[in-house]
């Protein structure tokens, strides 16, 4: 079996015509693509384990991140490689790796792409490939409506972080690594596979998604950090706005961790919210095989 198409059914941004569309342009640069819709994430992962098993060479996804993250357990540790073509509200993961958002810009890049072997994260057995975030970020991904986030898309990111904004506190934290025991008081922390948060910030220069290291940063509610709310705020725009470092940032390394916050505070993995509690954070090297654009590096 060579390549699969699996349409997300639920994404606002696909429908039968443009399903037709895509698996018409994978065809025409020579890739035939057979095409399954899901409605749920048991229903894709039974398609993509029977595909994997019978020798998958590549699965293309047209949905999100959601999407995305739902067939990542299956792909792990196989030779079938993930290719994504970004139909979801955040698309986090396309982002990141400089996949074109317009979905034909999408196809054409990555027929045209290489295929890389990249570690992945486990997180209390849940696997991440981008980055495990606990805090700020995760309250605005736990704040994102299904519904809402449905109907005004990216716009509702935005109105949830303005409401995160408002009532936020900072929170203690622990990592324990495997080498030493880090101890903050934080406004949010990632542990993360790639130097770069979801392509827009570079928070963690020296990471690499192939080292089998995962990078940990720390934006501190400790001096010199932001101690204030209104002062976490400015400093957050100027961060991503300016690309200036927020004071109090820090960076540390590990191959795995258990993390604890008090109070206990959402967490996020590659943007989707898990919960809360105690995590085991761990690397597993070389874990997927990911489908990216040439001039990725």
């Amino acid at each position: 079996m060579s390549d699969l198409l699996l349409v997300n059914a639920h994404s606002r941004r696909t429908n039968a015509r443009k399903t037709a569309a895509i698996a018409a342009r994978i065809a025409a640069a020579g890739r035939r693509a057979e095409v399954r819709e899901t409605r749920s994430v048991d229903e894709a992962q039974t398609i993509v384990r029977e595909a994997v098993a019978e020798g998958l060479e590549r699965l293309w996804v047209a949905g999100g991140d959601g999407a995305v993250n739902s067939v990542v357990p299956i792909l792990a540790g196989s030779d079938t490689a993930l290719a994504v073509i970004p139909l979801g509200t955040g698309n986090v993961l396309a982002r990141e790796l400089r996949i074109p958002i317009r979905w034909q810009r999408a196809v054409d890049a990555l027929i045209c792409g290489e295929t890389r072997v990249t570690d992945l994260g486990e997180a209390n057995g849940r696997l991440f490939v981008l980055f495990i975030g606990f805090g700020f970020d995760a309250e605005v991904a736990r704040r994102v409506g299904g519904r809402l986030k449905a109907w005004i898309g990216r716009t509702e990111f935005f109105r949830a972080a303005v409401c995160a904004s408002l009532t936020y506190s900072p929170f203690e934290i622990e990592i324990a690594t495997d080498e030493t025991v880090i101890r903050h008081r934080a406004w949010m922390a990632l542990l993360t596979n790639t130097p770069t948060y979801a392509g827009v910030l570079n928070l963690a220069p020296q990471a690499d998604p192939t080292d089998g290291i995962l990078d940990i940063w720390v934006a501190t509610a400790e001096p010199p950090g932001p101690r204030s709310r209104p002062a976490f705020i400015a400093q957050g725009l100027d961060r991503l706005l300016l690309k200036r470092p927020m004071p109090g940032e820090c960076l540390y390394r590990c191959r795995s961790a258990r993390v604890t916050c008090r109070p206990e505070v959402w967490m996020q993995a590659d943007g989707e919210p898990f919960g809360r509690g105690e995590v085991e954070v761990r690397v597993r090297p070389s874990a997927l095989r990911l489908v990216v654009p040439r001039t990725v590096r």
